[in-house]
């Protein structure tokens, strides 16, 4: 049977014994275990600075919200709990920080409108100063203690390294390679 354009059949594709298959074999098979050679986990990097802590890695900054990808992406569940709850501090410290704005803008509202200030309002806006910073605290400290287990899982899990070594070797039809674990 005869294929338009000259198209190869298909015994001819998948053959074995055709030496173009066994090259685009071999090649795929040595471009996935070099991939695998260079793809790790990178630790991520802690700064404490003096407006709070600064995560990065490989030189670049992370938020909150790239960090919990990265942790929940490496399937760490001691480092994704912490990190869970630090996202939960971290918005209950900044719907607390709203409602401080709220208040405060509130209070100079009146003073500004020469109304008499609500003591109740600006005692409620204090409250919510004060959770603010507490669970802004809480937040570095839980986003701080996930990024260590992190790191800590990314050491104990690195214990063999992986080094694939590629000969090319003499052999009965000419040079062969070889490839070693």
């Amino acid at each position: 049977m005869e294929f338009p354009n000259n198209q190869p059949q298909l015994s001819q594709v998948t053959d074995p014994k055709n030496p173009f298959m066994m090259k685009n074999v071999i090649s795929a098979f040595l471009a996935i275990c070099f991939s695998l050679a260079f793809c790790h986990a990178q630790t991520i990097d802690i700064e404490k600075g003096l407006w709070g802590v600064k995560f990065s890695q490989d030189g670049k900054a992370m938020g909150l919200t790239k960090v919990k990808k990265t942790i929940q992406y490496a399937n760490n569940p001691q480092a994704l709990r912490p990190i869970q709850q630090a996202f939960t501090y971290d918005i209950l410290s900044y719907s607390s920080a709203f409602v401080f704005t709220v208040a405060l803008s509130n209070t100079v509202a009146n003073t500004l409108l020469q109304n008499d200030v609500n003591s109740s309002v600006l005692l409620v806006g204090g409250g919510a100063l004060g959770a603010f910073l507490i669970f802004g605290q809480m937040a570095e400290n839980k986003a701080v203690e996930a990024v260590k287990l992190y790191n800590k899982g990314l050491k104990v899990s690195h214990h063999y390294t992986f080094k694939p070594e590629l000969r090319l070797q003499p052999s009965a039809s000419g040079f062969g390679m070889s490839m070693t674990f």
